[in-house]
């Protein structure tokens, strides 16, 4: 792993120094690089929290080893794997484009070809299915509350309520959700 800072002095600094723990070629040891240095920030004011933290970035580091901790064990589950929370955080800014669009009066169809216009990965998202249909089924499986993914469900909640704020915004300028949706779908390829 990549040395750390000794301390870091402030908050401000301290995305300066995250950009340089996750600065690393492999991607957990970016994120056990980032766990300790939140937890030099943590230690003198709540050392409760950096103790978990630390747990955890002591966790990810034993995986190097074979070590699974039990926090980062799975669920015993009867029915196929569910899919990971990175996986179906990207379908839902998926289906949050496509609620920004329908918010801003495209049809669920125009909402859903746009979608697969701008997202480059889509298909992957998707898997076997058919993209439109598959970011329609996201769309309402989300909107219905029946995800059982709580990252999901809870980035489904935040987004509806930003919408929201921007249809606000959108008496004012009609073009606001439709650069919200674009944003969405970024955001659904960035996150690959």
């Amino acid at each position: 792993m990549a040395p750390l800072p000794k301390k870091v002095p402030v908050a401000r600094d301290l995305s300066r120094a995250l950009s340089i723990a996750f600065d690393h070629e492999n991607e957990r040891h970016g994120y056990i690089n980032a766990l300790l240095i939140i937890c030099e920030v943590l230690r003198d004011g709540t050392p409760e929290h950096a103790f978990k933290l630390a747990k955890l970035a002591s966790a990810l580091l034993d995986l190097d080893t074979g070590a699974v901790h039990p926090l980062l064990r799975p669920a015993d589950i009867e029915n196929r794997p569910p899919l990971d929370s990175g996986m179906w955080r990207r379908r839902t800014y998926v289906a949050l484009g496509i609620l920004s669009l329908t918010t801003y009066g495209l049809s669920r169809d125009e909402a859903a070809s746009e979608a697969e216009r701008a997202v480059k990965t889509l298909h992957v998202l998707a898997g076997d299915t058919k993209p439109r249909n598959a970011a329609l089924s996201w769309h309402d499986e989300l909107a219905k509350g029946r995800n059982k993914n709580f990252e999901a469900a809870h980035t489904f909640r935040v987004g509806r309520d930003l919408i929201g704020k921007a249809m606000a915004y959108a008496a004012r300028d009609s073009a606001a959700l439709k650069r919200l949706a674009a944003k969405w779908f970024y955001l659904a390829d960035l996150a690959a």
